[in-house]
């Protein structure tokens, strides 16, 4: 069955009203890897931390839907704290997509390398997506579904591996690529790194940019 949701497309458009996809497990590629900086772990309400994080985009070939007029694999984001532990979803990421366990320690030394992670970009893996749905309504009064991804296992090497549609891409705050910030992100991504709790120490240019780009939306409201 097909379900109505509102998902944040990370094409610097924002929301857009969509066709969720099924509850299951899916096909997908590693689309990109956003530095989100320090943000606010709220999830234990009683003990909210400050935690390095980043959001992973995975492309999923086989599920497509229209995209500013253009017909375009579906895309899920992810975000996770930068850890590396025995428990630590980055770590099975990162298993899933090498196809082979990694430990603790070499997630460590990937993190500590500067575009360490970059090697896993266009590599595959499965997802395992859930729904559900929020208080919010759609303009018809139905109320929207969204996805989750929920679990990460290994692309078995002699299954055919899908090929990324979109352009893989890194986006790190400490040397920003300016036409990423602007073209790739969702406004929705560019406020969550901008409020980011170390925002005063990112680089001049990223925050001149922002404020540019502030600017325009403004004056389209107007």
């Amino acid at each position: 069955m097909a379900l109505a949701f509102n998902t944040k497309v990370e094409d610097g458009k924002g929301y857009e009203q969509r066709e969720a996809l099924e509850p299951g497990t899916y096909d997908a590629i590693l689309s990109a890897i956003i530095d989100l900086e320090h943000q606010i772990n709220d999830y234990d309400k009683d003990n909210p931390k400050v935690e390095h994080q980043i959001k992973l985009l995975f492309e999923i070939p086989e599920q497509t839907r229209e995209v500013n007029g253009e017909v375009m694999p579906v895309i899920l984001s992810k975000k996770l704290s930068m850890s590396w532990g025995e428990r630590s979803n980055l770590r099975k990421v990162v298993s899933a997509l090498r196809k082979k366990e990694t430990t603790p320690e070499e997630v460590k030394t990937m993190l500590r390398t500067d575009g360490g992670l970059n090697e896993l970009l266009g590599k595959a893996l499965v997802l395992q997506v859930e729904s559900y749905k929020i208080k919010a309504t759609d303009s018809a009064g139905n109320p929207i579904v969204m996805n989750k991804v929920t679990g990460y296992s290994s692309l078995r090497a002699s299954l055919a591996q899908p090929q990324p549609v979109r352009t893989p891409f890194y986006f790190e705050v400490a040397t920003p690529d300016l036409a990423i910030f602007k073209d790739k992100l969702s406004k929705w991504t560019r406020d969550e790194i901008m409020t980011a709790n170390n925002n005063e120490e990112f680089p001049a240019e990223l925050h001149k940019a922002y404020r540019d780009i502030k600017e325009e939306e403004n004056a389209k409201t107007k």
